[in-house]
């Protein structure tokens, strides 16, 4: 082989690899397999690719990985994680690896993910586009085999809790001249409606003045539904904290104040990019950015009072991407590298203070090669820490 073809020979390798790891399927992510693993990573290419194609990667106690690919990836997936089960959803299957082994393939999802969640030993994926106002989102629930139904109305976040899952989103009530509506809950307001169990239960919370509402991240209490929202009138954008009763309907909307609002500069935007709750407070990451450089920070909010505070802003070492989960009373920072070793890190949310840190091999190289064309280009959109002892053997204050 001459220099020439040997060169060209390599940029394609360059371009088109890595590959999956060879015979490996998910037949063989078992119970054993999960125990030696310490994270699992879901990456997919882009909505603009010709082909859509996902990735799963599954980080060993020793530091490697291995891939396994999908032929239907989503440009949103969200893993969940259950008593040894690992689940999640891309546009043809849904899959449940670890303790049970379940690739069930179903309908056709036209949408991304909004959320996957475990109840009821059942796999529970909401698709959704939560910015489009026209949409009805669609429902998954895995047992042995595929069952696909239609939600009317508009989904933007979802909330897995013991006793059910939840899907909250925007809803135009609109009073009628029987007065069959309550005329507090005509105009925009947050709906709150059961999936699973399957019932009709199903609650409003007005939100005031507005003209639209993004129901950013809903999380479960002991027994109320928490929702961090924003409503948008035409020169302001403010965030509430919506919560109601799953048993009684009685909501209670309060406006985000304290330090949250004021870390904010004029010309950046807010995303909040997960959500966990301790007794009263809301913890979350807040993303800011002005277009070119981004920030985050962990901070609280009183579910009752809407009182935020600042706990600590989260350092970014990452050169690729950063994602982040809370789980446990831990915040997990993903960190996607090129250059120095990928590593998660594991905070405490009640101080931010860093308890324990991972590093194993670069992710990035896993997904992508250095001449990888747009076209094959992967991202991570979501990760799941199996075995959080390993990044933080003793995560509690001293």
């Amino acid at each position: 082989m001459g220099v020439t073809a040997a060169i060209a020979a390599l940029f394609l390798a360059s371009a088109c690899g890595p590959y999956a790891t060879a015979d490996l399927s998910y037949d063989e992510v078992d119970e054993q397999f999960l125990s030696d693993t310490v994270i699992a990573v879901a990456s997919s290419r882009s909505e603009y690719s010709l082909r859509t194609v996902g990735s799963m990667l599954f980080v060993a106690t020793d530091g490697s990985i291995q891939r396994i690919d999908n032929g239907g990836g989503l440009t949103r997936m969200k893993l969940a994680l259950n008593d040894g089960r690992l689940g999640f959803s891309d546009r043809d299957f849904d899959y449940v690896v670890g303790a049970e082994n379940i690739q069930s393939k179903r309908s056709r999802a036209d949408t991304n993910v909004l959320n996957s969640v475990f109840f009821d030993d059942k796999l529970v994926t909401v698709f959704a586009d939560p910015e489009d106002h026209s949409s009805d989102f669609f429902v998954s629930r895995t047992r042995r085999g595929p069952a696909w139904s239609r939600g009317s109305g508009r989904a933007q976040a979802v909330a897995g809790c013991t006793d059910g899952v939840w899907v909250i989103g925007e809803t135009e009530v609109v009073e009628e001249a029987n007065d069959s509506v309550d005329e507090e809950l005509a105009g925009l307001s947050l709906g709150f409606r059961q999936i699973e169990p399957d019932s009709e239960a199903t609650w409003l919370v007005n939100l005031g003045a507005g003209e639209q509402v993004s129901a950013v991240t809903a999380v479960c209490g002991v027994k109320r539904l928490i929702a961090l929202t924003s409503v948008a009138t035409e020169k302001s954008l403010t965030d509430v904290v919506a919560s109601v009763n799953r048993e009684t309907g009685k909501s209670l909307v309060v406006p985000v104040t304290g330090e949250l609002p004021d870390i904010k500069l004029a010309d950046e935007t807010v995303t909040y990019e997960t959500a966990g709750l301790i007794g009263r407070e809301l913890f979350v990451v807040a993303g800011f950015s002005d277009g070119s450089d981004e920030r985050y920070v962990l901070a609280s909010i009183h579910v009752d009072t809407g009182v935020s505070k600042r706990i600590a802003d989260i350092e970014i070492t990452a050169d690729v991407s950063t994602h982040f989960r809370i789980s446990d009373g831990i915040l997990h920072v993903l960190d996607v590298t090129w250059k120095d070793p990928s590593r998660v890190r594991a905070i405490r949310l009640t101080d931010g203070v860093e308890v324990g840190s991972l590093v194993f091999d670069w992710i990035e190289p896993a997904i992508n090669g250095r001449f990888t064309t747009f076209e094959r280009k992967q991202y991570v959109r979501d990760f799941a820490v199996l075995q959080p002892e390993r990044i933080a053997p003793n995560p509690k204050p001293k």
